[in-house]
């Protein structure tokens, strides 16, 4: 009741609390959870409530719904409505894509059967906001990673196979291109029988990648698959390479790939004084990913 009061009394001018009293709502887990998700399920609907606030809503809302032991029936409809309406913020739209990752469902028949698989995929073909389609393809790939009956959904899974298969090999832009390629990684990690389709188009990618940026999304996700044929190769560029966003990648997938044989070539980059924070962090992680002992003296200096 307090978080709510604080919602609902706070002046503009304290809107970082209010954004804080927000989040704290979609971490709760107790015998009041029910109420928090009525609340935030009726301030999603305020469409005076100001667009940065707002954006927060749906994510918490995601949160919360999402460890409840039965799933409330007035959540995705409202999440839909404020994904579909035509005057709903991009940053909300954003924040609604990512909740209807996180509560979605594959569902039965066809894709048409499943309003939020069919509203995701209709975004992400026509719509405007980059960011949404992003986060669109990023929610499509949980849902579809996360049914635990895909050849009862054939229908669904082939929508969101077909879309992700077409962005990688032809993107619709450059921006867009390393989101349906991450995608495809967290579907493939989970489903096994779309994992080898997704390995190839992904390795097919990464070998005709030019852009070191892109190329990092399509190492990761090489790793993530866990395509084991590609890690001679990729430790052969990670050692090559120049670029330190491709390399701390790079060094990750090798990680995921337990390609121990880096070991010793990413302890001397940990160790190395003149590495970007970031880029430290990157290979200290893939020497936790190898289980690397003899890493620990150096992550310890």
């Amino acid at each position: 009741p307090t978080l709510c009061e604080l919602v609902s009394a706070s002046g503009d001018g304290d809107r970082d609390l209010k954004a804080c009293a927000i989040v704290a709502l979609g971490l709760m887990k107790n015998e009041r959870s029910p109420e928090a998700l009525r609340f935030l399920v009726q301030l999603l609907a305020d469409r005076k409530l100001d667009a940065v606030l707002a954006s927060y809503v749906p994510t918490a809302i995601g949160k919360l719904a999402s460890r409840a032991a039965s799933p409330d029936p007035s959540v995705l409809p409202a999440l839909l409505a404020a994904f579909e309406h035509r005057d709903t913020d991009a940053m909300v739209r954003q924040s609604v894509a990512i909740a209807l990752g996180l509560l979605g469902e594959a569902g039965a028949g066809e894709s048409r059967d499943t309003p939020v698989v069919q509203a995701l995929l209709d975004y992400v073909a026509a719509g405007k906001d980059a960011g949404t389609r992003q986060f669109g393809l990023i929610a499509l790939a949980q849902i579809a990673a996360r049914d635990d009956d895909p050849a009862a959904h054939e229908g669904v899974h082939a929508a969101i196979q077909h879309l992700l298969a077409r962005e990688i090999t032809k993107p619709s832009s450059t921006e867009n291109r390393p989101w349906p390629t991450l995608a495809a990684a967290l579907y493939g990690r989970a489903q096994p029988g779309v994992r080898a389709d997704f390995s190839m188009l992904v390795s097919e990618a990464y070998a005709a990648e030019k852009n070191p940026s892109l190329r990092a999304a399509d190492v990761l996700a090489l790793g993530l698959l866990g395509v084991e044929p590609m890690a001679e190769t990729i430790f052969a560029d990670f050692q090559t390479a120049t670029q330190p966003t491709f390399k701390g990648f790079a060094g990750l997938a090798l990680g995921f790939l337990e390609h121990t044989d880096a070991a010793e070539r990413l302890r001397n980059e940990c160790r190395a004084k003149t590495i970007t924070p970031g880029y430290r962090m990157q290979v200290a992680s893939a020497l936790g990913l190898l289980g690397d002992r003899e890493g620990v003296a150096v992550l310890a200096e």
